[in-house]
């Protein structure tokens, strides 16, 4: 819900005569079109309500196109400089069977009873946040990078040209 209450009514502007506005998906007390206007083609002022900011900004996540290869500093023991690191995401390995956690679990999970743990169902996220894996070309030494959540994640896809447009 829009915190209606809290906001100063519109007033007219000290200049040019022009009344000022405030946008709740923006956040701000603005003269000129905001970016709320331009996508949704129309203003959102005090006598408007919304759903909130959040799942309007939401579906604002750009896609994420990373080079193959980045230059990066290098704190192996070997480099301790600024070298070429090649890009990959990170991704989780195998569960072990015989940590100890999967064991406990395993020997309660057995013979008559049903489930035995809760099994958690309220996923809140709609994304994860992308981790960069960076492995230096040099002396090999891996570190890990992590970025915003985005909905696509590429990497070295075809880059962007000058000419194209942003939707």
């Amino acid at each position: 819900m829009v915190r209606a209450q809290s906001l100063k009514p519109v007033h007219p502007s000290k200049s040019a005569g022009q009344t000022s506005q405030f946008c709740f998906l923006c956040e701000y007390t603005r003269l000129a079109p905001c970016v709320t206007e331009i996508l949704l083609g129309e203003r959102v002022t005090l006598g408007l309500t919304t759903s909130g900011p959040g799942k309007f900004l939401a579906g604002l996540m750009k896609d994420v196109n990373v080079p193959k290869t980045k230059k990066s500093f290098c704190p192996g023991k070997a480099c301790k400089k600024h070298t070429l690191h090649k890009v990959t995401q990170y991704k989780k390995g195998k569960d072990r069977l015989y940590a100890q956690g999967k064991r406990r679990y395993d020997r309660k999970q057995s013979g008559y009873g049903g489930q035995t743990k809760p099994v958690f169902h309220k996923k809140a996220k709609t994304t994860k946040k992308i981790v960069l894996r960076l492995q230096c070309q040099g002396c090999k030494h891996v570190t890990q990078h992590p970025i915003k959540r985005c909905k696509h994640f590429e990497i070295g896809g075809d880059k962007k040209g000058k000419g194209t447009s942003l939707f």
